[in-house]
């Protein structure tokens, strides 16, 4: 769908109808801990915590596990009725659900207390130590 190379990141898009269940990007920023997309000083202004995985929901979720592990270029687990992928520090996870789509992020979190008690003074939909935003879970833990 879209690719850039510039001289502090290259950067790929790839379109979900070829990848399925959301819009994969593949971006090397050099030097690593270079982040354009975030702008200058990004470092300072980001809160702790890290991104450990995302699950996919799928009728077929071995089929979706294997095009985005041959997109990525890693191996797929599979088990049952799921698959996994491990990625250098996170893990994306493809479960069977209903219709093929990004259902959960996953999110790990110093606090996960305060970030529920924010989301709810927020007024936003909590349920145990899931917080969802329009339609997508970030699973604090």
């Amino acid at each position: 769908v879209w690719n850039i190379d510039l001289d502090d990141i290259a950067a790929s898009h790839l379109h979900p109808a070829d990848t399925g269940g959301a819009i994969l990007s593949i971006d090397q920023p050099v030097p690593p801990e270079c982040w354009r997309w975030a702008g200058p000083g990004w470092q300072a202004r980001t809160a702790p915590g890290s991104l450990t995985g995302a699950l996919f929901e799928s009728p077929d979720p071995q089929a979706l596990a294997a095009k985005w592990a041959a997109a990525l270029g890693r191996a797929a687990t599979t088990g049952g009725n799921a698959a996994e992928i491990a990625l250098d520090d996170s893990v994306l996870v493809f479960e069977h659900g209903p219709r093929e789509h990004l259902a959960a992020f996953r999110i790990a979190l110093p606090d996960t207390d305060a970030a529920l008690g924010r989301a709810r003074d927020l007024g936003l939909v909590v349920n145990g130590t899931s917080i969802t935003l329009a339609g997508t879970r970030l699973d604090l833990g």
